[in-house]
């Protein structure tokens, strides 16, 4: 009981701090806020700590030289409901699907380290002036739709380690864990195609690329165990 009302606090002063200081726009809030509360009861206090770290990662990466990110590229440290729910709507099924427990939290581990590698490797590869599309490696813009780039290749591999470490402390899973980092970096390029050749094309938006990325990455997650 003290256990849940402690993470319930948590929860609640994550979705002031998300609100005060704009990570947010109010329905992204809610939103997450609701999402947060179902991870919890759900999954238990380790989902919602891989969830949080999700947000953390992200937001840091998010606010690094934002006021550059903004005058040159447009770029906002304020998401969305749309990117709450592309990048949380996987996660979110996935806990209620009747997995294993082992199996379930290494799925959700997974699409979190996809959803925190594609942020991280977008907000932080947009400083490198060598940037190429994933299919043939032709030079394009920054900021592009896929565009990929070294810094945002290694920034996909750290952040996608970090989350993969937080899920080892849970789950003492090595194999599972290295797992973990191989599929977050994979989504994030998965991410970068998709982007590349449906995205620009206006065939899909950017929304139903981030939920396309992580449904192929679950999905190839699975056959690794």
């Amino acid at each position: 009981m003290l256990q849940d009302i402690i993470f319930i606090a948590i929860i609640l002063i994550l979705f002031y701090i998300s609100i005060r200081i704009g990570i947010l726009d109010i329905w992204g809030s809610i939103l997450s806020l609701f999402l947060g509360i179902f991870v919890y009861y759900f999954g238990g206090p380790e989902y919602l700590i891989l969830l949080i770290s999700f947000v953390a990662v992200s937001y840091l990466a998010t606010v690094y030289k934002s006021k550059y990110k903004r005058d040159i590229y447009g770029m906002s440290t304020k998401r969305m409901a749309g990117s709450v729910i592309s990048k949380g709507i996987i996660p979110f099924i996935l806990i209620i699907i009747p997995f294993l427990p082992q199996v379930r939290f290494y799925l959700f581990s997974a699409s979190v380290a996809v959803a925190t590698a594609d942020t991280v490797s977008g907000e932080i590869g947009i400083f490198s002036e060598n940037t190429y599309t994933p299919i043939g490696f032709k030079k394009t813009k920054p900021g592009e739709e896929g565009a990929v780039s070294i810094l945002g290749e290694i920034s996909a591999l750290v952040s996608s380690s970090t989350i993969a470490l937080i899920y080892f402390i849970f789950s003492k899973n090595l194999i599972y864990s290295f797992f973990v980092i191989i599929i977050g970096f994979v989504g994030a390029n998965i991410d970068s195609i998709l982007g590349a050749t449906l995205e620009r094309r206006g065939i899909i938006g950017k929304h139903a690329v981030n939920i396309l990325a992580i449904i192929i990455s679950i999905i190839f997650a699975y056959t690794l165990i």
